[in-house]
C-alpha cells in the first residue's frame, strides 16, 4: 500500500516513546511503542518502515526485508 500510511513519533506523549501508523485513505490510526531499551535507533527504525510502506520488497526478493529491522 505505497503511499497509504506513515508513520511518525507522537511528540505528545511524555511518558514513552509512542509512534503512530495513520493511514491516509482512512481514518485507521495504529499506535506502537518502542520495546528496545535504548532509543538511539528508534528514528531510523521509524524511517525504514516507512520507506517499506513506499517502497515495498518485491515478490520472491531474497531475504524478505532487505536490511532487516531487528
Amino acid at each position: 500500500f505505497p503511499e497509504e500510511a506513515a508513520m511518525r513519533r507522537v511528540n505528545e506523549c511524555k511518558t514513552g516513546r509512542v509512534y503512530l501508523l495513520e493511514f491516509k485513505t482512512s481514518d485507521q490510526k495504529l499506535f506502537f511503542w518502542m520495546q528496545e531499551s535504548k532509543e538511539d535507533k528508534d528514528q531510523e527504525y521509524a524511517d525504514k518502515i516507512n520507506q517499506y510502506i513506499n517502497s515495498p520488497p518485491q515478490a520472491g526478493e531474497a531475504g524478505g526485508i532487505p536490511g532487516g529491522l531487528e
